[in-house]
């Protein structure tokens, strides 16, 4: 208890002594915690600098305990006083952090990972780093499997070059990692890259090696316009890609439409209403309207609201 305001157990021993008896002799609370009086007095003086004990007038020197309610008070009061110091410092360094980091050199949004092991372990950063999804795209030389395999409940999603496919096994070793988990799988006629995705927060990018088993390392592509560029890349590349199991036919039907949040704000936006107007309209933020309409225009390969709201007609999501 008395812990959290710094005081050790033998101190709130004398204390909780001292609660259940109007008035206690050094020697008496000594012996109650087993300890010589030279070394409970000045525990004796700690708590009542802090104002949890009154030391009474007279001989021999004896000590009583303040009531909690008003004992305890300024201690709780410092407290916090402190937790919101160290709440205002956190706001601090937070947007220091942030205006380092948008300040961040330009060469420091993209690394080179060279050979194969720095490769590999840039895969296994990347699953760990993932939260909701992993994206992959795999062309040959690199027509692995194994790499882009769920972690965690995380959704997979992998786009193949259709030559990769040639490989021996492959669409078994495909299909059999993705069996029972929330994966799909689709082919392109011809992927551009060999690449990972976790979330929107780091893509891995292989670089070219004599081998499949050896590439000559990675780009490791943090938060920047290349890596928006590469997401966009992907969602234009998996609308158009097929899907290589019988199943995910039938699953990208159920997720090529809008999210219920997009669905209320279509017919909004194609009435031409701001993006404040929605947000008032549909009681969120504004933040949250313009995420979502952000994310509308790349699924629907939009640039503008009026070339979305086409794109969703003809889609059938209006």
């Amino acid at each position: 208890m008395l812990e959290q305001f710094g005081f050790t157990d033998t101190e709130e021993n004398l204390y909780l002594l001292l609660l259940e008896a109007p008035e206690l002799a050094i020697d008496d609370l000594a012996s109650a915690v087993q300890g010589p009086a030279v070394s409970v007095r000045p525990m004796l003086d700690r708590l009542a600098a802090a104002g949890l004990v009154h030391r009474r007038p007279g001989r021999p020197v004896r000590y009583s305990a303040v009531d909690p309610d008003a004992a305890l008070a300024p201690l709780i009061a410092a407290r916090r006083q402190q937790v919101d110091y160290l709440r205002t410092v956190a706001r601090r360094l937070g947007r220091q952090y942030r205006a380092m980091r948008s300040r961040r050199d330009p060469l420091d949004l993209v690394e080179v990972v060279v050979g194969a092991p720095g490769y590999a372990e840039c895969l296994s950063q990347l699953r760990t780093l993932a939260k909701s999804e992993l994206r992959g795209m795999d062309k040959p030389p690199y027509a692995g499997a194994d790499d882009v395999r769920p972690v965690n409940g995380v959704r997979v999603r992998s786009i193949y070059d259709r030559a990769a496919l040639d490989a021996p096994d492959i669409v078994e070793r495909i299909l059999d990692g993705r069996a029972g988990c929330d994966g799909q799988v689709r082919v392109i006629g011809e992927a551009p890259f060999h690449l990972r995705v976790a979330d929107d927060r780091r893509a891995v990018l292989a670089l070219p090696g004599p081998s499949a088993a050896a590439p000559a390392g990675a780009l490791v592509v943090h938060p920047s316009p290349l890596l928006e560029g590469m997401l966009s890349l992907f969602e234009t590349l998996w609308r158009y890609a097929v899907p290589l199991r019988a199943d995910d036919v039938a699953a990208g039907g159920r997720t090529d439409r809008p999210t219920p949040m997009q669905a209320l704000m279509l017919p909004l936006m194609a009435a031409g209403m701001t993006d404040e107007a929605v947000a008032r309209h549909l009681s969120v933020s504004l933040r949250t309207v313009q995420r979502q309409t952000r994310t509308m225009l790349d699924r629907l390969g939009a640039k503008t609201r009026f070339q979305a709201a086409l794109h969703a007609r003809n889609r059938g999501w209006l």
